[in-house]
């Protein structure tokens, strides 16, 4: 009974942490609650070019140079704990330690893919503003920018474009 508390234990902090390593959207018309109310500076332009971007998330560090860490890896600790634990439940003897060993590896590699970030489809925009000046702007895709199209640059907490209508 109590590795069965100590396995939905387990299991409950995977998914925390799994929950924690999906990335927030960053496109253009995301906006955090804290935003909001708020007076954004605004320049108009016009798109020159489009490029799809992946935007992945980078490694954790936690302090010390190497090696980089990302939020995979406690997924996979965490695997691995889960999995040795369910393996040791199985069998009896030496077959006991070597399903602990294998569920502790296939453990691993599940809570290592579980919770790996998966990249998303960003756009690289570069922009001609009115006043000259040419800027690159790289947000996540939520909606399509094509070469021409005019659009207004968002200057707050961090830039974000938009089509002027």
């Amino acid at each position: 009974m109590k590795k069965i508390v100590l396995i939905a234990l387990l299991l409950g902090a995977l998914q925390t942490i799994a929950a924690g390593a999906i990335a927030q959207p960053v496109g253009g018309a995301d906006y955090e609650p804290r935003e909001a109310g708020r007076a954004y500076t605004v320049r108009v332009g016009e798109v020159l070019d489009v490029r799809e971007v992946r935007l992945v998330e980078p490694a954790q560090s936690f302090g010390w140079s190497q090696p980089r860490l990302d939020s995979s890896d406690g997924c996979a600790a965490l695997g691995a704990t889960l999995g040795g634990i369910a393996g040791q439940s199985i069998g009896n003897g030496n077959g006991r330690i070597l399903a602990g060993i294998a569920g502790a590896a296939i453990g691993g590699i599940s809570g290592k893919n579980a919770c790996k970030p998966k990249p998303r489809v960003g756009l690289e925009l570069l922009i001609k503003l009115n006043d000259g000046k040419q800027i690159v702007v790289v947000q996540e895709r939520d909606g399509d920018f094509f070469a021409g199209d005019k659009v207004r640059v968002i200057e707050g907490s961090r830039l974000r474009v938009a089509r002027v209508i």
